[in-house]
């Protein structure tokens, strides 16, 4: 998410902090006495990762994906707005009810 926002390792001095950090994680992560930690410390050390290794996002491809994401919530919508579907569905749903409806 930060490089998303775009907070990025643009410098090599930036990137090799970026991996001092995640070493240093790494070394608590190996040092850590119980799972939460240890789950907690991988989050941090992927985020870190992904920060320093995304760093070329650009701001033409931040827009192409706000603009993908737009498209596909606009189908998703319109797909499940479908009343046909709706009713194809609910039929659906019936038939898989009344295979576990006992009737004596």
């Amino acid at each position: 998410m930060r490089t998303y926002r775009g907070q990025r390792a643009d410098t090599a001095e930036e990137r090799r902090a970026l991996g001092e950090e995640i070493s240093t994680l790494t070394r608590r992560q190996a040092d850590s006495e119980n799972r939460v930690e240890g789950r907690a410390l991988a989050a941090q050390i992927l985020a870190l990762t992904e920060q320093r290794e995304r760093g070329r996002f650009t701001a033409e491809e931040r827009e192409e994906l706000r603009d993908s994401l737009r498209g596909l919530r606009r189908a998703v919508v319109a797909r499940t707005s479908n009343e046909a579907e709706g009713q194809e569905v609910a039929d659906a749903f019936k038939a898989l009810h009344a295979q576990f409806t006992c009737t004596p």
